[in-house]
């Protein structure tokens, strides 16, 4: 996501403000309803089941990095719009669902250490390893292929694959988690 408007302006010619005044109501709209989406499947009978949780979260996990590929495929400005009104959510969607099953699938006296590794993990991977690693896989792909401002493209594509990587490790954590 901290690439993305950077994304729009080299891809998509956009400008630094167009590219806000696109991501902007995205994050604000379909984040909130990402989230609240979320919080109402949450309240479901079946979530009551942590296997259903990671299943759940598997499955849009793995859902949501199609279109995520296939917005640094195309080069239609209106496609990659619609593709971002799908993605977009889908970050604001495990946040709640992952806290809350952490919360539950852990004893009470590790709850607070668990969510902290999950928050310290998550924070030192998105924001000091991936923006860097997708600033030099950039870097790497305008200096030994000459992509030009594509580079930024082919570095997120390269990396938007691991989403169904980490699909696959919720699916495997179902096995781990007892009812």
């Amino acid at each position: 996501m901290w690439w993305m408007p950077t994304f729009l302006v080299r891809s998509h010619h956009m400008t630094v403000g167009q590219a806000g005044e696109l991501l902007g109501p995205m994050h604000l709209i379909a984040g909130t309803a990402g989230t609240l989406l979320a919080s109402w499947l949450m309240s479901r009978p079946a979530a009551t089941n942590p296997r259903h949780i990671t299943r759940l979260l598997a499955w849009v996990t793995a859902l949501t990095t199609v279109p995520s590929l296939l917005l640094f495929i195309v080069y239609d400005e209106q496609i990659t719009r619609l593709l971002l009104w799908i993605y977009v959510p889908s970050v604001y969607f495990y946040i709640g669902p992952i806290l809350g099953l952490l919360q539950n699938a852990v004893p009470p006296q590790m709850r607070a250490t668990t969510c902290a590794l999950l928050l310290f993990a998550a924070n030192i991977c998105n924001l000091v390893i991936a923006p860097q690693f997708i600033g030099w896989l950039s870097d790497w792909f305008s200096t030994s292929f000459h992509t030009g401002p594509e580079s930024l493209r082919w570095a997120m594509l390269v990396l938007a694959p691991t989403g169904f990587w980490a699909a696959w490790h919720l699916a495997a954590a179902r096995k781990a988690i007892s009812q």
